[in-house]
């Protein structure tokens, strides 16, 4: 089953998850898909994707995510544990410079991304804690 979808940016394509832990990308004018292998035996739970189209990250039931360039390529893939339950939403902010994630361990982490060239890191910027569920989504403001 599928678990998450998110149109493309320039709405050429859909790319989606499933409980198996594939990612996949559906070409909306060829009417074509491409599968990818995400680097986890875990449900993929949510994607976001840059509207830069340069970045996308992957999150699963055992709160990894797995940053990717815009190809899905392997060589770009880095899989970070930064949450002890789900992860069940992320953003990326309109500036690329933030990935936002809301997880079932009731916490909320923003993290700085640092590009360089073809790849990507994160690191924590801050977390919000003290919600008395979890969280299920977040969304960044135009300011």
């Amino acid at each position: 089953p599928i678990n998450c979808a998110v149109l493309h940016p320039n709405e050429s394509s859909i790319v989606f998850g499933d409980e198996g832990g594939f990612v996949s990308k559906w070409d909306l004018y060829n009417e074509s898909e491409h599968k990818t292998t995400i680097e986890s035996d875990y449900s993929i739970r949510t994607i976001t994707m840059s509207d830069s189209l340069e970045r996308m990250a992957f999150g699963d039931n055992e709160g990894f995510i797995n940053l990717y360039s815009e190809h899905m390529t392997k060589k770009n893939q880095k899989a970070i544990k930064v949450h002890d339950d789900y992860i069940l939403k992320m953003k990326i902010s309109p500036n690329n410079k933030y990935l936002a994630t809301c997880s079932a361990d009731k916490k909320i982490k923003l993290f700085k991304i640092n590009m360089e060239n073809d790849n990507f890191s994160i690191t924590e910027h801050k977390t919000l804690k003290g919600h008395l569920k979890w969280v299920w989504d977040c969304q960044f403001s135009c300011d």
